[in-house]
């Protein structure tokens, strides 16, 4: 059946940028991370060097993730302080056949003769997904120190699991007579959504005394 080459390429990455773009402005952003992909060659499904074809053990995987955050500060004046950032984080986990008939096929195990053929088996698309921004400003005013701000979180999760017939699937045949066929998919979506807001004000009463609301 020839020969197979195992490759992982990682592109592992962190990176930030700092602009000063004023006395009173700053902006900075930073990126960083792991995104890989990998030509399998093995099958965690079945253990036997007996193979009718080589689609049973050649799949493709992809996995980790980026993620980018812009953050903003600016002072308006000596009293009023505004900051404001937003960031965004995005992984995957996919593991799924490198072939056409390991994609359409289901994996065939015979164990009379230990031997494998048909397809890969296994199908794994997760998708993660979350953006967040927030917004605040501090005003310090005589006795006060009043702070405000707004926060928003979008969160993303889609998985796509499974043992399928399309794509994917095992059957087992353990004797002339005894045939097993598994397979199963697990479709999901999460989503949600949370937007918040706060106010908080720290006053000093007297040089003893500060009372914290929010």
């Amino acid at each position: 059946l020839g020969s197979q080459t195992e490759k992982l390429e990682r592109h592992a990455f962190a990176s930030k940028l700092t602009w000063r773009a004023g006395e009173r402005t700053e902006v900075v952003f930073t990126a960083f991370g792991d995104p890989t992909t990998q030509d399998i060659v093995g099958n965690w499904l079945f253990n036997t060097d007996n193979l009718l074809k080589m689609d049973p053990m050649l799949g493709y995987g992809e996995s980790g993730g980026i993620n980018k955050s812009l953050r903003l500060n600016h002072q308006f004046n000596s009293k009023w302080l505004f900051n404001a950032a937003v960031s965004h984080y995005q992984a995957k986990n996919i593991n799924k056949a490198r072939t056409e008939r390991g994609l359409t096929e289901p994996l065939y195990l015979d164990f009379v003769s230990n031997t494998g053929s048909g397809g890969y088996g296994i199908f794994q698309d997760d998708q993660a997904q979350r953006l967040a921004a927030k917004a605040n400003s501090t005003w310090l005013l005589p006795g006060h120190t009043l702070k405000a701000g707004l926060e928003l979180e979008n969160i993303k999760y889609d998985q796509d699991y499974g043992w399928d017939i399309l794509p994917g699937g095992v059957i087992y045949k353990f004797d002339e007579n005894y045939f097993q066929s598994y397979y199963f998919r697990v479709k999901g979506r999460v989503r949600n959504f949370i937007p918040s807001a706060f106010l908080q004000d720290s006053w000093k009463i007297s040089n003893r005394l500060r009372l914290n609301l929010g």
